[in-house]
């Protein structure tokens, strides 16, 4: 999923909402959500936090980078406060790691 508004939290929303177990933020606007990550075969590979410099379009929280994504465990991502139509927000988000994206 892309958007020009993307903001961590928002790509939390969409992955839970689907029953996600990670979320990951990649180039500033870009939300990816999977139950596995793929550490072998050529998929995943761990990177320097500094590597996932792209600021969120849609706020100052940093959201990957290019090939690069900041990676969430949506599950230990504690829910702050949610309407009828959905989560709101969240407090402490659980970033695991930055990793390529390829």
């Amino acid at each position: 999923s892309y958007t020009s508004q993307m903001t961590t939290e928002t790509c939390l929303q969409l992955a839970q909402a689907q029953g996600f177990k990670y979320a990951g933020t990649e180039n500033g606007g870009s939300c990816y959500a999977a139950n596995e990550v793929n550490w072998k075969n050529g998929g995943a590979y761990k990177r320097l936090d500094s590597d996932c410099s792209s600021k969120c379009l849609g706020s100052t929280q940093m959201c990957g980078g290019g090939g690069k994504m900041s990676l969430y465990d949506v599950e230990k991502s504690e829910v702050v406060y949610a309407t009828p139509a959905g989560v709101t927000g969240y407090k402490g988000m659980s970033k695991l790691l930055c990793l390529t994206s390829h």
